[in-house]
């Protein structure tokens, strides 16, 4: 992942994301979750009702 790039690199292949890894003025260093679970092997799922997301690893 590049910061405020839309294009991410796993074991060689590239994936486009859905949003940009960002820093904040804080040097905080927001990135998409959803990406990096699912690059390490884990299941998401999004309740839309409760509003939750559950990351789910073997």
């Amino acid at each position: 992942m590049t910061l405020d790039a839309l294009k991410a690199t796993v074991n060689g292949n590239e994936y486009t994301l859905t949003q940009t890894p960002f820093a904040t003025p804080e040097n905080k260093l927001y990135v998409n979750l959803r990406f990096i679970s699912e690059a390490a092997g884990a299941t998401v799922s999004w309740d839309n009702v409760k509003k939750i997301a559950t990351i789910t690893t073997k």
